[in-house]
């Protein structure tokens, strides 16, 4: 298992195949995806092919600046294999990172998650908030948020 940080544009295809089938690659354009403080991570198998994404943001919540992940997912051939895991685990690495040279003792992320993914986050730490809200076109979300100590 190999994970790398990419530009945006890597990952716009698995967000495209597994997230967002009823939209075009070309529309899953993020607000934030080339900032300078953005990362997006892929994963690759030993093969080489592509199996996972996810996105972090530094992005403003409720007032607070905090990281967002966002865009995470996994092809269904290798979900279980710790693929996702480790993409999460890259994103808060480089949060953590980022937070302690701008001087910060905590690092606090935070992602709406798709209901039915909201044990895989559970298992790695986030604690959900709130009731369920639905996204248009992609189903059932919730807050999460984590927040880890440097």
């Amino acid at each position: 298992m190999t994970i790398v940080n990419l530009p945006a544009s890597a990952t716009r295809p698995l967000r495209q195949q597994l997230l967002r089938p009823h939209q075009s690659v070309e529309q899953l354009v993020y607000d934030g995806d080339n900032e300078a403080e953005t990362r997006h991570f892929c994963a690759f198998n030993d093969k080489g092919q592509h199996v996972g994404i996810v996105s972090i943001y530094l992005q403003t919540i409720r007032g607070q600046q905090a990281w967002q992940l966002r865009a995470m997912a996994t092809i269904p051939e290798v979900r279980g294999q710790g693929y996702g895991k480790q993409l999460v685990e890259a994103a808060e690495r480089y949060a953590c990172t980022s937070d302690k040279r701008r001087g910060l003792k905590q690092t606090h992320i935070w992602a709406n998650a798709r209901a039915a993914a909201e044990a895989f986050y559970v298992r790695l730490g986030y604690v959900p908030e709130g009731e369920l809200f639905e996204v248009a076109e992609i189903g059932p979300h919730r807050l999460i948020r984590k927040y880890i100590n440097h």
